[in-house]
C-alpha cells in the first residue's frame, strides 16, 4: 500500500491549508522507510519529562492477513516538533497476533501514566484442509504504563459490548462478536471516568479494579440539528479548562464522488469538531462546534481504497493557552495542528444560547470536490471554517476493515463475561528505538 497527496487542484485542501493555524506532518524518518508499506497515524500525545511525547499506531501488511500487524510505539518530539528516540509498547502478548491501535494517553493525579487503546484478535480456525481467521471484535483495554512506556497493569473494563477480555466480548446470535472502540478517558475528583458515547453525553466512573460502572451520567447532547456532519464520536481525552472538560472529536460522512464510481466498496470522509461540557457531574456539554474545523483530504497522504480521514487522538492545553491537538490522517499519516483557545469559542458557541440561523446552515450533498479550484479556507475565522460543502447527514454505522475506528459506545446492555481482573503484564525486553531506524 503506498500513500501518496494527489495533485488535482478541485480537491479539498490539506489540513495544513484549511486554516491559518500553524499545522504539520510527523516525519518519522527511516523507521518509515524500513518497510515499504509500514505507516505511523492516530497517535496520542503527553507531556512527560519536560517533553511531547507520542504514542502512535504503526501499521505494516503482512502476507495472508487481511489486518496486517497493528502496534504502538512511544518517541519524543525534538524543539522542530518531530519525533526522534523512543520505545515500543511491549505488552508480552497475551494472544499471538494481537493486535494494538488507537492509543490515547493520559496522566493520573500521582503522576502515573495511563495508556487507553483499541485491541482485537484474529482467532486462527483449522477445519479440514482449511484455515481461516475469525474476528473478535474490537475490544477496549486500558494499561498502566511506567517512564518508559512498558505496560504494567492492563484492565478490560465491562461495559456495553466490552468483555472481560480481548476474546470475550459479547456476540451476536451467529457468534460474531461486537465492538467497542473511541472510548476517552480523564480522571475527575481522584476517580476515573470514560466519555462512553459523546451524543448523547454518557459519562462512566468506575469502581477500582473496573469491573463494575459506579455511576452512569446521561445527558443530552446539543440539539437537533446543531452538527449535521455525522454523528460525532469520540476523540481526544477531555482536559480541563476552568470550569469545563474540552474534547476534539471526529464524525464522518458519506464519501459521495468515491462511492458513486466504487458501487459496494463505500469510503467515508472523515471530520474534526470540540466541545465542551461542565466539570461536574453529570457533566453536561455546554459547548458544541456546528462545523468541522478540519475535513479529510486527498491532498494529504492517501491510498486507493482507503477512506478521507482527520482521527484526533491526543490534545494538550499549553501556557500560551493555545490546543496542540495530535491527529491520524487518511489511515495513512500523523499531523498536528495548534489552535488558540480564543479562536476556538467562537466556533464552539453555546448550546443554551440563540443562534442566528442562515442559508449557510443547511445540508447539502455536494461533494467538496465540485468546488472547483476555489479554496474556501480562506477570508475570515468564521469563514474558513466553513469546510466547502457538506457531505450529507448519516447515521454512521461503524466501519469496514481499512476505515479508521468509527463505532462508538453501543451500550444498551452490558456484557455478560468471565473477567480477569487487572492482569499484571510480564514485561517484555524493553528495546529503545530511534526515527532514524531500528523499529
Amino acid at each position: 500500500m503506498k500513500c501518496y497527496a494527489a495533485k488535482a487542484s478541485n480537491l479539498v485542501p490539506s489540513i495544513c491549508e484549511q486554516t491559518d493555524w500553524k499545522a504539520g506532518f510527523y516525519d518519522f524518518g527511516k523507521l518509515a522507510q524500513e518497510k515499504p508499506f509500514r505507516r505511523f497515524y492516530n497517535p496520542g500525545v503527553i507531556l512527560h519529562e519536560g517533553a511531547k511525547w507520542l504514542v502512535v499506531r504503526v501499521s505494516e501488511e503482512i502476507d495472508g492477513s487481511p489486518y496486517g500487524r497493528n502496534r504502538l510505539l512511544a518517541l519524543k518530539l525534538n524543539e522542530e516538533n518531530q519525533p526522534t528516540n523512543g520505545f515500543k509498547v511491549n505488552f508480552g502478548e497475551a494472544y499471538t497476533d494481537q493486535h494494538f491501535e488507537d492509543p490515547r494517553i493520559i496522566r493520573l493525579d500521582s503522576g502515573q501514566l495511563l495508556l487507553s487503546c483499541t485491541t482485537f484478535y484474529l482467532e486462527v480456525i483449522r477445519m479440514m484442509d482449511t484455515t481461516m481467521q475469525q474476528w473478535r471484535g474490537a475490544h477496549q483495554c486500558i494499561v498502566t504504563l511506567d517512564d518508559t512506556f512498558q505496560p504494567l497493569t492492563t484492565f478490560d473494563p465491562v461495559y456495553g459490548y466490552n468483555g472481560g477480555s480481548v476474546m470475550q466480548n459479547a456476540s451476536d446470535a451467529k457468534g460474531i462478536a461486537f465492538s467497542e472502540k473511541n472510548w476517552v478517558w480523564f480522571q475527575h475528583n481522584g476517580l476515573l471516568h470514560t466519555v462512553y458515547m459523546t451524543e448523547p453525553h454518557e459519562v462512566l466512573s468506575w469502581n477500582d479494579d473496573f469491573s463494575a460502572v459506579k455511576e452512569k451520567y446521561e445527558t443530552d447532547g446539543p440539539p437537533e440539528g446543531w452538527f449535521k456532519y455525522g454523528h460525532p464520536r469520540g476523540g481526544t481525552p477531555p482536559v480541563r479548562f476552568g470550569d469545563e472538560y474540552w474534547s476534539f472529536f471526529h464524525s464522518s460522512t458519506p464519501w459521495d464522488e468515491w462511492n458513486a464510481v466504487h458501487p459496494g466498496h463505500a469510503r467515508r470522509r472523515y471530520h474534526m469538531g470540540a466541545y465542551a461540557f461542565e466539570a461536574k457531574p453529570p457533566f453536561k456539554i455546554t459547548r458544541f462546534s456546528r462545523k468541522p474545523i478540519l475535513t479529510g483530504s486527498q491532498k494529504d497522504p492517501w491510498s486507493d481504497g482507503l477512506p478521507l480521514v482527520v482521527f484526533p487522538c491526543g490534545a494538550l492545553f499549553e501556557s500560551s493557552q493555545t490546543w496542540y491537538i495530535t491527529m491520524g490522517i487518511n489511515d495513512c499519516a500523523s499531523a498536528w495542528i495548534s489552535i488558540p483557545h480564543e479562536e476556538l469559542l467562537p466556533l464552539t458557541p453555546l448550546i443554551n444560547e440563540p443562534q442566528a440561523t442562515s442559508t449557510e446552515d443547511s445540508v447539502t450533498t455536494a461533494e467538496p470536490e465540485t468546488h472547483g479550484g476555489d479554496n474556501p479556507h480562506t477570508g475570515t475565522v468564521e469563514e474558513r471554517h466553513e469546510c466547502c460543502g457538506v457531505d450529507g447527514e448519516d447515521a454512521c454505522p461503524a466501519s469496514s476493515a481499512g476505515d479508521a475506528g468509527d463505532s462508538e459506545g453501543h451500550g444498551a446492555t452490558p456484557a455478560v463475561a468471565q473477567r480477569k481482573r487487572g492482569r499484571r503484564i510480564g514485561r517484555g525486553r524493553r528495546k529503545s528505538v530511534l526515527a532514524t531506524g531500528g523499529l
